[in-house]
């Protein structure tokens, strides 16, 4: 085994997504200035035209960005495997993206509260470290189309400025937003001013991680960090190496070895932290073994509780007369205009082209009102009926796969996204290999639960039904036979059009389960800590323990935030580097 008995740090974060450059930024800039080391698997995604704010919905697909993850065929789908993908090199799955904002349900951190007994997760502290991160340009009038108030009215208090990272509203909005935002305000549903507010049920103009047409990541939050972080890209995590039970360092692939004088933490992810976790001897005792990894600490729950959103997307034609995308597509002198235009100005239609963020978040009075809902824990009703906690997501784009491989052919359309939230089926990850490059199997549990399916037949009739009172679809549109909509609003139908088509909206959580105590599933406590172990950390999306009701870019940043905070009073980080006194508790 290779090692540099120089590599030392206090501590070493694996992974640099949102929650691990958080986790790193803010430990590093505290007073005591304490060693910190960030390892990277990736590269350093440098290329600032890799940021170009209309190609976020193809990023995904860019090998140098992305792992290509995939599930097991899905028996329940025909045998489908879902595509996973999870960004690579710094920034993360910021780099990949759809970039929305999206701070998230009032009472969902207060739900985390309760689970964790910890009011670091309550909305007000939550709402506080999200505007200290923010910095917000969504001003009106300023920031946004003209006599716009009526649909967007961004508050203060919601909004953060000064922070390193930016968040920014559209300044132009694509021309069938006003009569979709209509459409569903005349059949009586409201309209959210500001999706930021921590309520986020109504139909909303949001923001998104892209300013002047230019996406920020979280590598962002590591621009002038201090000499006292380091930051090594293309390290791939193999192991945590324990003395006794304690984390004294990691090991990568190629056998070199970096050695914490005070704590391991990993932020890898959903996918892969448990893997790391499973390659060093925690997890099931009879999965490790069939691999020869020896044991560590035997815990059943690592790689379980896997939840995510599911979607599906029905298409339909745009009427004459609204299309303000394919001229764009179908023009490559256009394109390369912008694209000059761009990179010499940060302005004209890459800022512009399909950047507006329309969605909105519903509760459903059908679904509640079902026997599946019945059916559910008497506990799990009691949050779904919470004020704030939607049952489903509709989301808009004029953006599809089409508008990149076959422009000239393609008719104008809308896509409206359909998104199952607080979803009852729990998939899981597990080994399937020794090799510590291989990724694990996973096993997603799309529309398995019936609660699920039932969300997804009735928020697919809603839209089907509002949707046709509109004037913005081209005649005959909403028939499945014009475009891509179920056959009938039959629920045999609308599940089989699902089960052909739904997929992930890459939400991933929940595989390294926080809880109170291990025999509650927990894989971490509340204060991020392994259990059965001693100086090791999970700080990222698989310690969730409920799926959120958002697109959980903002909660990744905010779960490494709160863990720095922890790690910064727990050892004293806040008096200046002369005087330290680490005091851990292990």
């Amino acid at each position: 085994m290779k090692t540099d008995s120089e590599a030392k740090y206090d501590f070493i974060i694996v992974g640099a997504g949102p929650a691990g450059c958080s986790l790193a930024s803010h430990l590093a800039a505290s007073p005591a200035k304490p060693s910190v080391l960030l390892l990277e698997a990736g590269g350093d995604n440098s290329d600032i035209n890799a940021r170009v704010g209309v190609n976020r919905f193809i990023q995904i697909a860019n090998p140098e960005l992305t792992y290509p993850y995939e599930s097991v065929p899905q028996y329940h789908l025909g045998g489908r495997a879902l595509k996973l993908e999870r960004g690579r090199g710094l920034g993360g799955s910021s780099c990949i993206n759809f970039t929305l904002w999206d701070v998230g349900a009032r009472d969902d951190w207060e739900k985390i509260a309760q689970l964790t007994g910890d009011n670091m997760w309550n909305w007000q502290n939550v709402q506080k470290r999200f505007r200290e991160l923010e910095d917000f340009h969504g001003k009106v009038p300023e920031d946004v189309p003209p006599n716009m108030e009526k649909y967007v009215c961004p508050k203060s208090q919601n909004h953060g400025s000064g922070g390193l990272l930016r968040t920014a509203m559209s300044s132009s909005w694509e021309s069938f937003t006003i009569p979709v935002l209509e459409t569903w305000e005349s059949n009586g549903y409201t309209i959210n001013k500001d999706a930021s507010s921590g309520d986020r049920l109504g139909m909303s103009i949001g923001s998104t991680t892209c300013f002047r047409g230019t996406r920020s990541t979280a590598s962002d939050l590591l621009l002038g960090a201090p000499p006292n972080l380091q930051v090594v890209t293309n390290a791939i995590a193999h192991r945590v190496l324990f003395e006794d039970s304690r984390a004294v360092g990691v090991v990568l692939v190629d056998e070199k070895v970096y050695r914490a004088n005070h704590e391991v933490i990993l932020s890898a992810g959903t996918l892969d932290t448990p893997k790391i976790l499973m390659h060093s001897g925690i997890g099931s005792d009879s999965q490790l073994s069939s691999f020869g990894i020896p044991l560590v600490h035997q815990n059943p729950h690592v790689g379980r509780n896997y939840m995510d959103h599911y979607f599906s997307t029905l298409r339909f034609r745009q009427s004459d007369g609204l299309d303000s995308v394919m001229p764009y597509f179908r023009s490559p002198v256009l394109q390369a205009k912008a694209m000059k235009q761009w990179q010499l100005y940060r302005d004209g239609e890459c800022t512009t082209t399909a950047s507006s963020a329309l969605y909105g978040f519903f509760k459903s009075d059908a679904v509640m009102k079902s026997r599946e809902y019945a059916d559910l824990p008497t506990v799990e009703q009691a949050r779904l009926r919470l004020p704030t906690i939607p049952t489903y997501e509709i989301a808009f784009s004029s953006i599809g796969p089409e508008c990149y491989t076959a422009p000239d052919t393609t008719p104008p359309i809308i896509n409206v996204l359909v998104v199952i939230h607080n979803s009852q089926g729990l998939g899981h990850v597990e080994l399937k290999s020794k090799d510590p490059t291989a990724p694990l199997e996973f096993h997603p549990a799309c529309l398995t639960h019936p609660y699920d399916q039932r969300v997804a037949i009735e928020a697919t009739r809603e839209v089907l039904k509002v949707i046709k009172t509109g004037n913005f679809l081209q005649e005959g549109a909403s028939n499945a036979s014009q475009w891509d909509t179920p056959a009938t609003d039959d629920e045999e139908d609308i599940l089989k059009w699902w089960r052909e088509r739904c997929g992930t909206t890459w939400h991933m959580s929940g595989t390294c389960k926080m809880a109170q105590t291990e025999d509650e599933g927990g894989v971490v406590d509340s204060d991020f800590r392994v259990f059965g172990v001693n100086g090791l950390r999970v700080v990222d999306m698989s310690i969730m323990p409920i799926m959120l009701s958002a697109h959980t870019q903002a909660a990744a940043y905010q779960v490494g935030m709160i863990a720095a905070e922890k790690l910064i009073k727990e050892y004293d980080l806040l008096v200046q580097e002369s005087e330290v006194n680490y005091n851990s508790q292990g």
